[in-house]
């Protein structure tokens, strides 16, 4: 179901992608994807906030965007969806807050083949961001430019 969606994506980050995008499986378009787009948004050399570091401190890294984009922080910023029924981007309930439950999700969606297929080609990008694996649990290290 996520096809039509890495198509749109993809017509405005690299059209050379789409050929023989369809006829991957949704690992392989995913890996290609991801490769793509964040290796590109590194090479812009702004500021990164890892998700893993932001569900773990949300306040800490919420100052530190704000203090980035020159606002003042309001602690209503983490209060997401408050009073809210309505699923947000990707359909999570937005009325759940910020947690951590999502950190380790990939390790219910994936087997073994596939977090193998999932490193060997992510690996070189995801390394630029400081992640890792060890045992398949991922390892999150400084950002050096």
């Amino acid at each position: 179901y996520r096809v039509p969606r890495f198509i749109a994506w993809l017509r405005k980050i690299d059209k050379d992608l789409l050929e023989g995008f369809k006829n991957k499986s949704p690992l392989e378009q995913f890996c290609l994807f991801y490769n793509k787009r964040m290796n590109d948004l590194f090479e812009l050399e702004n500021p990164i906030i890892r998700y893993e570091e932001f569900v773990e401190n949300p306040e800490k890294i919420a100052r530190i965007i704000c203090d980035e984009c020159g606002i003042s922080f309001e602690p209503a910023m983490l209060r997401v969806g408050e009073g809210s029924s309505k699923a947000g981007h990707g359909y999570f309930d937005s009325t759940r807050g910020i947690d951590q439950h999502s950190i380790l999700k990939y390790r219910q969606t994936l087997d073994v083949a596939e977090m193998d297929y999932l490193i060997k080609h992510t690996s070189r990008v995801a390394g630029l961001y400081g992640y890792t694996y060890e045992q398949y649990k991922l390892k999150i290290s400084p950002i050096s430019r």
